[in-house]
Protein backbone atom coordinates (compact mmCIF):
# COMPACT_ATOMS: atom_id res chain seq x y z
CA UNK A 1 0.00 0.00 0.00
CA UNK A 2 1.14 3.40 -1.09
CA UNK A 3 -0.28 6.83 -0.32
CA UNK A 4 1.17 10.75 -0.92
CA UNK A 5 0.66 14.24 -0.14
CA UNK A 6 2.50 16.93 -1.41
CA UNK A 7 2.73 20.51 -1.70
CA UNK A 8 5.08 23.26 -3.04
CA UNK A 9 5.92 23.51 1.31
CA UNK A 10 6.50 19.76 1.36
CA UNK A 11 5.38 16.55 0.83
CA UNK A 12 4.69 12.87 2.63
CA UNK A 13 4.49 10.02 1.27
CA UNK A 14 3.94 6.88 2.95
CA UNK A 15 5.08 2.67 1.82
CA UNK A 16 3.46 0.33 4.14
CA UNK A 17 4.25 -3.50 3.02
CA UNK A 18 2.60 -6.28 5.57
CA UNK A 19 5.05 -8.21 7.30
CA UNK A 20 7.73 -6.41 6.07
CA UNK A 21 6.85 -2.79 7.31
CA UNK A 22 6.15 0.77 6.88
CA UNK A 23 8.69 3.91 5.43
CA UNK A 24 7.60 7.18 5.69
CA UNK A 25 9.15 9.70 4.06
CA UNK A 26 8.82 13.72 4.49
CA UNK A 27 9.69 16.22 2.39
CA UNK A 28 10.58 19.61 3.53
CA UNK A 29 11.67 22.95 1.54
CA UNK A 30 14.72 24.15 2.35
CA UNK A 31 15.26 27.01 3.90
CA UNK A 32 17.21 30.28 3.08
CA UNK A 33 17.33 31.19 6.92
CA UNK A 34 21.05 31.00 8.02
CA UNK A 35 21.84 27.83 10.05
CA UNK A 36 21.61 29.22 14.03
CA UNK A 37 24.86 27.75 15.46
CA UNK A 38 25.20 27.67 19.49
CA UNK A 39 28.94 29.20 18.96
CA UNK A 40 27.12 32.88 17.50
CA UNK A 41 25.22 33.12 20.78
CA UNK A 42 28.15 33.43 23.11
CA UNK A 43 30.60 36.62 23.52
CA UNK A 44 33.39 36.96 21.72
CA UNK A 45 35.78 36.28 24.30
CA UNK A 46 33.81 32.89 24.76
CA UNK A 47 35.88 31.50 21.41
CA UNK A 48 39.24 30.33 23.43
CA UNK A 49 39.36 28.04 26.24
CA UNK A 50 38.09 30.43 29.37
CA UNK A 51 34.38 30.51 30.36
CA UNK A 52 32.23 33.80 30.26
CA UNK A 53 30.84 33.67 33.71
CA UNK A 54 30.11 30.98 36.75
CA UNK A 55 26.17 30.15 36.75
CA UNK A 56 24.37 28.25 39.55
CA UNK A 57 21.94 26.12 38.53
CA UNK A 58 18.81 24.97 41.39
CA UNK A 59 15.97 22.78 39.75
CA UNK A 60 14.98 19.63 41.99
CA UNK A 61 14.25 17.97 38.68
CA UNK A 62 16.98 16.30 37.27
CA UNK A 63 16.68 15.72 33.97
CA UNK A 64 15.52 19.51 33.68
CA UNK A 65 18.40 20.42 35.49
CA UNK A 66 20.86 18.56 33.43
CA UNK A 67 19.50 19.88 30.09
CA UNK A 68 19.99 23.05 31.14
CA UNK A 69 23.40 22.48 32.44
CA UNK A 70 24.40 21.54 29.18
CA UNK A 71 23.00 24.49 27.31
CA UNK A 72 24.99 26.48 29.48
CA UNK A 73 28.18 24.38 29.13
CA UNK A 74 28.22 24.60 25.14
CA UNK A 75 27.58 28.30 25.73
CA UNK A 76 30.89 28.28 27.25
CA UNK A 77 29.50 29.02 31.14
CA UNK A 78 30.92 27.40 33.90
CA UNK A 79 28.34 25.45 35.78
CA UNK A 80 27.32 24.81 39.52
CA UNK A 81 24.15 22.09 40.20
CA UNK A 82 21.85 22.04 42.96
CA UNK A 83 19.00 19.99 43.23
CA UNK A 84 17.06 21.95 46.32
CA UNK A 85 17.22 24.87 48.15
CA UNK A 86 19.59 24.04 51.00
CA UNK A 87 22.15 22.70 48.09
CA UNK A 88 22.21 26.18 46.59
CA UNK A 89 22.83 27.23 49.88
CA UNK A 90 25.81 25.43 50.52
CA UNK A 91 27.08 26.16 46.75
CA UNK A 92 26.68 29.92 47.63
CA UNK A 93 28.67 29.98 50.69
CA UNK A 94 31.45 27.70 49.67
CA UNK A 95 31.77 29.42 46.41
CA UNK A 96 31.82 33.10 46.52
CA UNK A 97 32.45 33.67 42.76
CA UNK A 98 29.08 33.02 41.33
CA UNK A 99 28.33 35.35 38.93
CA UNK A 100 24.59 34.36 38.12
CA UNK A 101 21.81 32.13 40.06
CA UNK A 102 19.62 30.20 37.53
CA UNK A 103 16.54 29.23 39.99
CA UNK A 104 13.76 27.25 39.29
CA UNK A 105 10.47 28.92 40.42
CA UNK A 106 8.48 25.82 41.51
CA UNK A 107 10.42 23.90 43.78
CA UNK A 108 9.11 21.23 46.84
CA UNK A 109 9.90 22.42 50.66
CA UNK A 110 10.90 26.14 49.35
CA UNK A 111 10.09 27.79 46.77
CA UNK A 112 12.23 29.87 44.06
CA UNK A 113 11.26 33.18 45.00
CA UNK A 114 11.95 32.18 49.30
CA UNK A 115 15.21 30.93 47.70
CA UNK A 116 16.07 34.16 46.19
CA UNK A 117 14.89 36.22 49.13
CA UNK A 118 17.16 34.78 51.37
CA UNK A 119 20.04 34.54 48.39
CA UNK A 120 19.36 38.15 48.52
CA UNK A 121 20.41 39.14 51.98
CA UNK A 122 23.76 37.52 51.87
CA UNK A 123 24.29 38.56 47.83
CA UNK A 124 22.49 41.35 47.38
CA UNK A 125 24.00 41.86 43.68
CA UNK A 126 23.77 38.45 41.94
CA UNK A 127 21.68 38.88 39.76
CA UNK A 128 18.98 36.04 39.86
CA UNK A 129 16.93 34.24 36.62
CA UNK A 130 13.91 32.17 37.42
CA UNK A 131 13.18 29.31 35.12
CA UNK A 132 9.51 28.83 34.86
CA UNK A 133 6.62 26.65 33.54
CA UNK A 134 3.97 29.22 34.54
CA UNK A 135 1.76 30.70 31.63
CA UNK A 136 0.30 32.86 34.49
CA UNK A 137 2.11 35.89 34.75
CA UNK A 138 -0.01 36.68 38.12
CA UNK A 139 1.67 34.24 40.26
CA UNK A 140 5.32 35.37 39.17
CA UNK A 141 3.78 39.04 40.52
CA UNK A 142 6.76 41.20 41.48
CA UNK A 143 9.32 39.43 39.18
CA UNK A 144 10.08 41.58 35.95
CA UNK A 145 10.01 39.72 32.81
CA UNK A 146 13.89 40.56 32.30
CA UNK A 147 14.07 37.70 35.09
CA UNK A 148 12.19 34.89 34.27
CA UNK A 149 12.86 32.56 31.31
CA UNK A 150 9.67 30.64 30.39
CA UNK A 151 10.05 26.54 29.99
CA UNK A 152 10.58 24.92 27.13
CA UNK A 153 13.20 27.27 26.70
CA UNK A 154 16.41 27.19 23.96
CA UNK A 155 20.04 28.02 23.82
CA UNK A 156 19.24 31.32 21.93
CA UNK A 157 16.52 32.41 24.35
CA UNK A 158 18.68 31.30 27.80
CA UNK A 159 22.00 32.90 26.20
CA UNK A 160 19.95 36.04 25.62
CA UNK A 161 18.43 36.55 28.97
CA UNK A 162 21.90 35.77 30.70
CA UNK A 163 23.47 38.45 28.73
CA UNK A 164 20.96 40.85 29.69
CA UNK A 165 21.56 39.43 33.56
CA UNK A 166 25.22 39.62 33.28
CA UNK A 167 25.17 43.13 31.65
CA UNK A 168 22.84 44.90 34.62
CA UNK A 169 25.37 43.29 36.94
CA UNK A 170 27.94 45.26 35.55
CA UNK A 171 26.66 48.28 35.24
CA UNK A 172 25.43 47.98 38.84
CA UNK A 173 21.80 47.72 38.32
CA UNK A 174 20.03 44.63 39.09
CA UNK A 175 15.86 44.57 38.55
CA UNK A 176 14.04 43.23 41.69
CA UNK A 177 10.71 43.34 41.31
CA UNK A 178 9.47 46.12 38.25
CA UNK A 179 9.76 49.50 37.88
CA UNK A 180 11.53 51.85 40.97
CA UNK A 181 13.74 49.29 41.82
CA UNK A 182 16.85 49.72 40.24
CA UNK A 183 18.51 52.05 43.55
CA UNK A 184 17.14 49.55 46.43
CA UNK A 185 19.28 46.65 44.40
CA UNK A 186 22.13 48.58 43.97
CA UNK A 187 22.14 49.05 47.61
CA UNK A 188 20.32 45.48 48.71
CA UNK A 189 18.27 47.01 51.08
CA UNK A 190 14.90 45.60 49.34
CA UNK A 191 14.70 41.90 48.69
CA UNK A 192 12.45 40.43 46.33
CA UNK A 193 9.11 40.67 47.27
Amino acid sequence: MSAASSTRSGGVRIDSVEGQGTSITISLPRSDLAEERIDDLAPDHAAGLDFQARILIVDDDDAVRQIAADMLRELRYEVVEAGSAGAAFDALQSQNNIDLLLLDFAMPGMSGAEVARRVRMRHPKLPILFVTGYADRALLSGISEAQTIGKPFGSHDLAEKIAVALNRRSSGVIAHSGEGSSRAAVNGSRPFS
